[in-house]
């Protein structure tokens, strides 16, 4: 059971990196559409292979495949959430047909084996090297303060006030040691260090997560900021020769 649960929490955390999704975002639909889960205090220690799920939790992420699958989200008021359920992709078995609730228990129980993508995925976590080459590594680290800096001036808040608004994102991609050191990065006392990049290339995202975080926070600032679209500019042609390499 263990294994198998290793392997369902590899499989959660690859699905939602895929569709660059944070993990409060099933509990957003299920609040819209008054379904009884799935909720971030599920997902998070699933993908950490903490939880202890009964029933219900199948079923509910059975329902929330489904609404991804058919694009039945439009009930999320959310902008941004609206727009990240429509991109995504539902997790699928290897023919295509989407996963239901009997299928995410198979998966929890190891009656069922994982899909062959996701598969590649999680072991490409264990491989990937880093996405950006050491001697950049103070270029990236200068671009992300600049871009955080021009956010949070045009948001009016302090850089105290910006962290404690993006450091949730940022949780869900880093370990607390990793989240400590892009802390200390941002106030200016350390240089980023290579494995913050390859962990984001890690995690499946194509994009810097950073920028994600930044453009939750203020789209249009985002949007319209030079500094946040030159450090996605930079990342993620790192990342995407990451990729071709992989």
């Amino acid at each position: 059971m263990d294994s198998a649960r290793e392997v369902f929490g590899n499989v959660l955390k690859a699905w939602f990196a895929r569709n660059q999704w944070p993990q409060s975002i099933s509990e957003t639909w299920a609040k819209s559409v008054g379904s009884p889960g799935p909720w971030a205090s599920q997902i998070s220690p699933a993908i950490n292979y903490k939880l202890d799920p009964k029933v219900t939790f199948f079923i509910a992420l059975g329902n929330f495949n489904q609404a991804v699958a058919e694009r039945n989200v439009l009930s999320v008021t959310n902008e941004r959430v609206r727009n990240l359920l429509l991109k995504g992709q539902p997790l699928c078995h290897n023919d295509g047909v989407p996963y239901g609730a009997e299928d995410f228990f198979k998966l929890f129980t190891g009656l069922l084996e994982p899909p062959e993508e996701l598969v590649k995925s999680e072991d490409r976590w264990v491989t990937a090297p880093c996405a950006v080459e050491p001697d950049k590594m103070d270029e990236v680290t200068a671009a992300c303060r600049e871009a955080f800096a021009d956010v949070g001036a045009q948001l009016m808040l302090s850089p105290a006030d910006m962290w404690i608004k993006l450091r949730p994102f940022m949780s869900e991609i880093f370990n607390p040691e990793q989240l400590g050191h892009v802390q200390k990065v941002l106030a200016g006392y350390e240089t980023l260090r290579p494995d913050i990049p390859a962990s984001v290339a890690q995690a499946g995202f194509s994009r810097c997560a950073f920028v994600i975080a930044l453009e939750g926070l203020a789209p249009e600032i985002a949007k319209n900021s030079p500094a946040v679209t030159r450090l996605d500019l930079m990342t993620t042609k790192a990342l995407a020769d990451l990729a071709s390499q992989s």
